[in-house]
């Protein structure tokens, strides 16, 4: 067994130095990040038993000041080991709502950790201890610790060698197989985090390495890997980064060599039955489609929607830094791995002869590649804050859909049904039942799995182009592009994008500005709902100077007013019904046509606006340019003392419309 893992060390050791050698020939190489977690991973794909093999040699670096005794590593794929695993008891509900059954043998899924030592040193194989950090769950086994009798110094780097196998699960969340087709993530054993203090939200030096829950995303940190993939020689691989190389083995397998510089993790695609195509993105990066064959009709909105996303991100955020972007288009019997993301790697959603109305794979795509922004290289903490991906991705993602496909019918555009992105964003976030239970500022597991989706998905992107509309896009897209500017290839936080905000927005004298720190306060560590009410209108004419007057000794009782034309006292009355103070325009409209425009602060909970004139008030619209999103209840902020009937023939029309082609196809069908 010794004399076993002294070759296997060797290869590892020899396959690295190879790459190196390559990396140092290439005159335009550019290190983009610390790069404290290295890994030189070599797995064999078994399609019968469905099982990874797999050997690697991780190369550790300490950047902190402090001396190391223990290492911390995720296990993701024991989330799928039985039904006591934390992942599994919080997936009651969805594995039920998504028909999985957990009396199907094939569904489980495991990692064997079988040896595990330094590199020319001590074995720790036995040191090895499960731990659960986060709920205390027992039988919960994605996280272990090894203990190191050597321990790694401050500025020192440890190499260990791990072998291990991976049983893969049927595709139930992000990773497994279907038939012959496999999305291959968190799959091997993956380092933690170590944070010092200040780090985060680090008080004192830890191991950030939290468990895998149902509504967990993942947090690493970046490095170099070098991955030799060996599969069946008719499949095709896709993966993080670049291909280096590939060769026929002679045995019935064939191998592939990826190398992926300056990320956060690993993910790859293997199966027979992908047509790939390559095209270049303004000559920098290659993009990379991997379609089934069933989908075809899908290539040019997959590429078209890619190159747009490139575009737009490139353009308002900053340059994409990678020289490839892989996206897998999943069979629909795989559809559980679609509209995933890693770095580099997207998976999209191509329903065979989907109806080029419904812009499902458009909105798949550029969400995917928003996320290569916000979670691969701005790689923020996905368990403790999911929001600061999930939401910025979103916010993007309606961003280029709408101003490329049209504000009011990028989502779906059908049978005279039309819905922006931005706006099926905004309904799905203000028709949500319980809206005010769930903070968006939360550990992903304290979030209810119906949830999830609406808090920090859904919430963060309204508010996010709530924020926008206040402030301007320029000013949005100058915070975003210095945001990105000091923190890619980091781990940002909340408050860092915060900070950015307040600093860009230091010298803004507009009298609208919003309080920034308030502003995210509110959205962020609070449950509560924005609400604004136009309460009433009222109009009093006013009579002039009307009774009994003295007049030079005498008394004169007039009858009259003393002015020829009417006059009025108009009021309007507007509440703060939630708690969420925002800065609001109220457009007040006379009868004789006049329009003026009122500010609020929003502060108090009531506020009054009272005119004097010859005009009554009409109508008046708080926002009426829709700039505050987040208002739950855009039905209560107009009212008008004159019923226009233009809206309810347009109601009408619209019933009609409709009732018109339900006949039409019942008569086809008939």
């Amino acid at each position: 067994m010794r004399t076993e893992v002294v070759k296997i060390s060797l290869i590892l050791l020899i396959n690295t130095l190879i790459i190196q050698f390559q990396q140092a020939q290439e005159p335009d190489f550019e290190i983009k990040s610390t790069r404290i977690a290295c890994y030189d991973i070599q797995v064999k794909l078994d399609t019968k038993l469905k099982m990874l093999n797999g050997k690697m040699i991780l190369h550790w670096r300490n950047t902190s000041s402090d001396t190391i005794h223990e290492l911390h590593f995720h296990a993701y794929m024991n989330a799928f080991k039985n039904t006591s695993s934390s992942y599994m008891q919080e997936s009651v509900d969805y594995l039920s709502a998504n028909w999985i059954s957990i009396a199907d043998d094939d569904i489980w899924g495991w990692i064997e950790i079988q040896h595990i030592a330094l590199v020319g040193g001590e074995d720790i194989t036995k040191t090895l201890r499960y731990l659960q950090p986060d709920d205390q769950n027992l039988n919960d086994q994605t996280v272990f610790s090894v203990r190191l009798k050597d321990a790694v110094k401050p500025g020192q780097t440890k190499d260990i060698e791990i072998e291990f196998r991976t049983k893969l699960p049927k595709i139930i969340d992000r990773t497994g197989y279907a038939k012959d087709f496999y999305m291959i993530a968190q799959w091997f054993p993956k380092i933690g985090v170590y944070e010092t203090k200040g780090e985060g939200y680090a008080t004192k030096s830890r191991w950030n390495c939290h468990q895998y829950h149902r509504n967990s995303g993942f947090f690493s940190d970046f490095g170099v890997y070098n991955v030799t993939i060996n599969v069946p020689e008719d499949f095709s691989v896709g993966a993080s980064g670049e291909q280096i190389k590939s060769a026929n083995i002679g045995d019935g397998t064939k191998s592939f060599l990826f190398r992926a510089n300056d990320m956060i993790d690993f993910a790859w695609t293997a199966s027979p039955d992908f047509k790939t195509t390559v095209r270049k993105w303004k000559n920098r990066t290659n993009v990379i489609l991997m379609l089934q064959q069933e989908h075809t009709e899908s290539i040019l909105r997959y590429f078209n929607t890619a190159f747009a996303s490139l575009d737009y991100l490139d353009k308002h955020v900053g340059a994409y830094p990678y020289s490839t972007l892989t996206i897998v288009d999943p069979p629909l019997y795989a559809f559980r791995a679609g509209a995933n993301q890693y770095p580099t790697l997207i998976t999209g959603m191509a329903p065979a002869y989907l109806t080029k109305g419904f812009r499902i794979t458009e909105s798949v795509v550029a969400n995917g590649i928003a996320n290569q922004y916000f979670m691969a290289i701005l790689a923020n903490n996905e368990v403790e804050e999911p929001w600061l991906n999930q939401g910025f991705s979103a916010y993007f993602e309606s961003r280029i859909m709408d101003e490329n496909l049209g504000k009011e019918q990028s989502f779906v555009n059908f049978w005279g049904i039309r819905s922006g992105t931005a706006e099926y964003q905004r309904s799905n976030y203000v028709h949500d039942e319980i809206i005010k239970l769930a903070e968006t500022n939360n550990f992903s597991w304290n979030i209810p799995i119906q949830e999830f989706l609406p808090t920090m998905n859904d919430k963060p992107a309204v508010f996010l182009t709530t924020f926008d509309n206040l402030i301007g896009r320029e000013k949005t897209d100058e915070i975003v592009q210095k945001y990105y500017q000091l923190y890619s290839f980091q781990h940002p936080v909340s408050q860092d994008f915060i900070k950015t905000a307040q600093g860009v927005m230091k010298n803004d004298t507009s009298l609208q500005k919003p309080d920034i720190l308030g502003y995210f306060n509110q959205f962020l560590y609070g449950s509560t709902f924005c609400d604004y009410e136009l309460k009433e209108i009222s109009n009093i004419q006013l009579v002039g100077n009307i009774g009994a007057y003295d007049k030079v000794g005498t008394t004169v009782v007039k009858m009259n007013a003393d002015t020829e034309q009417e006059k009025y006292r108009s009021k309007i009355i507007l509440l703060r019904k939630g708690e969420i103070i925002l800065p609001v325009d109220v457009l007040i409209e006379f009868e004789n046509g006049t329009k003026i425009k009122k500010y609020w602060n929003g502060k108090n909970r009531s506020k009054e606006f009272v005119f004097e004139g010859n005009s009554k008030i009409i109508k008046a619209v708080i926002d009426p340019e829709h700039i505050l999103l987040v208002d739950t209840n855009y039905l209560n902020n107009s009212k008008q003392i004159y019923l226009h009937k233009s809206g309810i023939y347009k109601y009408v029309l619209k019933f009609l419309f409709w009732l018109q082609n339900i006949m039409q196809s019942v008569a086809y069908f008939a």
